[in-house]
């Protein structure tokens, strides 16, 4: 599951102080799943004004990524940037 709006392989690295970097973990690509970006992008639209990068990752794919950014649950939404 690739809903992006920029693709890159590690949530960790920082686009620069005024965008928040956001990554939604799922398990796989379920119905719930993939509507799940949708759904987050109206509030980030409405609190972040644009300056986000949304990116949905299905771990079922890249089970390491849980592992590295400490995922214990699923879904979780992680952001990743400097303060705005």
């Amino acid at each position: 599951m690739q809903h992006t709006t920029r693709h890159n392989d590690n949530c960790q690295e920082h686009p620069g102080p005024a965008v928040r970097n956001l990554c939604l973990f799922t398990a796989s690509e379920t119905a719930r799943s993939i509507a799940a970006p949708g759904c987050l992008q109206s509030p980030c639209e409405q609190h972040l004004a644009g300056k986000h990068l949304l990116e949905a990752l299905a771990l079922i794919y890249n089970p390491r990524l849980a592992a590295a950014d400490r995922i214990i649950s699923l879904p979780n939404l992680l952001r990743s940037s400097h303060p705005l």
